[in-house]
């Protein structure tokens, strides 16, 4: 489904209602829990939060991730960052862990948001997007969440656009390629 930013017009789609595991675009809703958690002030850039063994326990070692260790305490900024411009599961499950109290209540947070959405076909089971039963959604359904996310928290593209991110020695740099491209150049 291509979705045009500006005006929400749908351009062409294809089995945009068919309903699959989402992988890592289930971290735009996430990214929407925790940016509205900020707006709201129920959480603040600023916080630190400690790392729990059993948030980043379930991370598996071919997953996304900023290398997150049990005991310190991170920055939500970083969290965030990490989530967004690292798509990094062990920040996904720490920020989920802080914002929704417990893995069940951000699970909660994440289908409540997806109804107050319109986002009729799609179902949270994980903060992640690691394959998980119960965890779907279809094409036009994330279009509506990504237009909802850019156009509530725009402060998205500050993270989303980063051509490198880093933590401690962690260190990874932006997939998307046409960043850092300039549009007028003709070299």
């Amino acid at each position: 489904m291509l979705v045009d930013g500006e005006s929400g017009q749908v351009l062409v789609e294809h089995n945009a209602d068919a309903e699959r595991q989402p992988a890592s675009l289930t971290k735009l809703m996430t990214a929407y829990i925790a940016l509205d958690a900020l707006k709201r002030g129920s959480v603040s850039w600023n916080e630190k939060v400690a790392v729990d063994a059993a948030d980043i326990g379930e991370v598996g070692g071919d997953e996304a991730r900023m290398y997150l260790v049990p005991g310190p305490q991170v920055p939500v900024r970083d969290l965030v960052q990490g989530l967004i411009a690292a798509s990094a599961n062990d920040a996904a499950l720490v920020l989920a862990r802080r914002v929704g109290g417990s893995p069940a209540g951000f699970e909660q947070l994440m289908n409540d948001t997806a109804r107050k959405l319109g986002m009729a076909h799609t179902h949270s089971s994980t903060p992640s997007g690691i394959t998980t039963p119960g965890n779907y959604s279809t094409a036009r359904d994330l279009s509506t969440l990504a237009l909802r996310l850019t156009k509530d928290f725009p402060e998205y593209y500050t993270f989303s656009s980063e051509q490198h991110f880093a933590y401690g020695k962690f260190e990874k740099r932006n997939k998307n390629w046409l960043l850092g491209k300039d549009p007028q150049s003709t070299a």
